[in-house]
């Protein structure tokens, strides 16, 4: 009691300093959700119930801010960060509490590990949903961890607390997130938003163009990446990041861990990129809309209705709708035909099966040609304002579409039936 009481506390206040008294706004879905699972009772239904109440909740504050006068500009409002993660945390604890009355036989690796035998009590929800590691840009997490780290179950006994080595990975997500800091802030002015909506940048020579927003895509994701790895490196301290014991029986510290910054900055495709950050709450979307919604029987359409959730979820500007549904999912479809159709043409099945001298330089293609299709798609996410974004995809030629279009109209009308069948690679 005494630990939750703590987290709560301390989480309130933090809020109330980044939020004023719109922290308030965060307690009726919570009170709502407390309501189903304990009057009604945990289940599919109960579970539905809190998931659309607390969209319903978060989409109308959105509504509300989106229509201030002040709307188009970035700032930091509570449906953008605690809001967003709130809808996360009471999603799965309604869904956790379903699991939990299942017969154990017929729960999944996830509902082991996260069912939940008993609703908690409100004190442990809230103190949940306003812990400080988590509350603000996330990253995700269930309640069956949480409940582990206050009623010190979470680390082997004979540790007797928190492994001294929680200090060094904190520490080393402490140390990336300044260095992050000063690159973002001593490039601020350089690669800014301004610029690229000014009369001047229109003037450049187009490639001058890309290559400057690419510099500013990279610069301004660090917002992102370096709150992340504060959010990490607190989680860590708490003990809240630990994830069990690698094969040298040393504790690992990667449970919170939201972007692997050297994937995010090296990889080589789309995919890979996309898969390297903001990792709970892909799997927050894995576990708790894509298989949720297998009765369907259609993968393919749980993953386009998780897409829509996600584009939702963070907002109703068209930006987000430009983002991940009219970008991201064709760069997608396109980059894995792009392979297939390379992979045909090189009987090259692996890159790590070429030289250094081939597969260097192709991975360095892949690297810009991936970094420079999410610099496209990444324009309407982070500039708000319709007419001012699409004055910068006027100014970009609309490239990316173009390139999309022209080579799907060579894949659809000269590459089927000449493709040979490639070996199935199982993908997650």
């Amino acid at each position: 009691t005494v630990k939750h009481a703590y987290f709560l506390c301390s989480g309130l206040v933090m809020s109330y300093l980044c939020y004023e008294w719109d922290i308030l706004y965060l307690f009726p879905p919570i009170l709502t959700t407390y309501a189903l699972l304990k009057f009604i009772g945990p289940g599919p239904k109960v579970s539905l119930a809190v998931f659309l109440s607390s969209m319903a909740h978060l989409l109308y504050f959105y509504w509300v801010y989106d229509n201030e006068k002040e709307a188009a500009s970035y700032g930091i409002r509570w449906p953008d960060t605690a809001g967003c993660v709130n809808v996360l945390r009471l999603t799965s604890l309604a869904w956790d509490c379903s699991d939990g009355c299942m017969p154990v036989g017929k729960r999944n690796a996830d509902q082991k590990k996260f069912a939940l035998a008993k609703v908690p009590s409100l004190l442990e929800i809230f103190s949940h949903n306003f812990f400080f590691g988590t509350n603000f840009i996330g990253p995700h997490m269930n309640m069956a961890t949480y409940l582990k780290l206050a009623n010190n179950k979470l680390f082997p006994e004979e540790n007797g607390g928190i492994p001294q080595s929680s200090l060094v990975a904190a520490g080393r997500a402490i140390l990336q997130g300044l260095i992050l800091l000063g690159i973002r802030f001593g490039f601020e002015d350089i690669f800014s938003t301004r610029y690229i909506l000014s009369e001047d940048f229109e003037n450049h020579f187009f490639p001058t163009r890309i290559l400057y927003m690419l510099c500013w895509y990279l610069t301004t994701m660090m917002m992102y990446t370096l709150a992340w790895n504060f959010a990490e490196a607190a989680c860590t301290i708490t003990g809240l990041s630990y994830s069990g014991t690698d094969e040298k029986d040393q504790p690992m510290w990667d449970g919170c861990k939201q972007v692997n910054l050297i994937t995010f900055y090296t990889c080589g495709t789309i995919a890979d990129t996309l898969s390297s950050f903001n990792n709970a709450t892909h799997l927050f979307v894995k576990r708790y809309v894509f298989k949720r919604l297998a009765f369907l029987g259609n993968r393919t359409l749980s993953f386009y209705l998780s897409v829509v959730f996600v584009t939702v979820w963070h907002g109703l500007r068209f930006g987000y709708v430009w983002l991940f549904l009219l970008c991201e999912i064709p760069a997608l479809i396109q980059e894995d035909q792009m392979i297939r159709v390379l992979k045909n043409l090189t009987g090259i099945y692996s890159p790590s099966s070429l030289s250094p001298g081939k597969r260097i330089p192709l991975r360095c293609l892949q690297a810009i040609y991936a970094n420079v299709a999410l610099t496209y798609g990444y324009s309407g996410f982070a500039i708000l304002d319709v007419q001012e974004f699409w004055k910068v995809v006027k100014s970009m030629y609309a490239y990316f579409h173009i390139i999309l279009f022209t080579w799907w109209l060579v894949y659809l009308t000269m590459i089927p039936g000449k493709l040979k069948k490639l070996p199935t690679e199982k993908k997650d």
